[in-house]
């Protein structure tokens, strides 16, 4: 009888420990409705004061994300001035490392300033050809 529950118990750890794995590494990395776009980031990557609008006054814009793997990796994020496509594409941050509180964050300012018009950027998780999330702004 004991080494039945005994036997129980460990199948029980083993396929716990499966499904939580089968859930880290597919589906969603990013925490739902967790990108936010703000003009500063916290020594972690969490956005401080998350804005909606920018200005050409604006010297930067930050893009921060909360993921919840629990195998932290790295995050790629990349800008783009009007669609996402490789010609309008105008920053790529590769190999972000995501923090210990499960943040990744990306910096945009440009040599030139900030330029109105409409713009996009998009997080991917660890080495993926598939975009987590892409958020949508217009500077002013």
């Amino acid at each position: 009888m004991k080494k039945t529950l005994i036997l129980f118990v460990a199948i029980c750890l083993v396929l716990s420990g499966v499904v939580f794995v089968y859930f880290q590494s597919n589906g969603p990395k990013i925490v739902q409705d967790s990108v936010t776009l703000s003009k500063s980031v916290d020594g972690k990557g969490k956005p401080v004061d998350p804005v909606t609008s920018f200005t050409t006054k604006d010297k930067s814009i930050y893009v921060s994300a909360k993921f919840k793997t629990f195998f932290r990796k790295s995050a790629t994020v990349k800008w783009y001035k009007e669609e996402t496509t490789a010609e309008n594409r105008i920053k790529v941050d590769d190999g972000i490392k995501i923090s210990k509180a499960h943040y990744a964050y990306s910096k945009l300012e440009l040599p030139e300033g900030l330029t109105a018009g409409k713009y996009a950027v998009s997080i991917y998780y660890a080495d993926s050809d598939v975009s987590e999330r892409t958020l949508y702004f217009e500077i002013k």
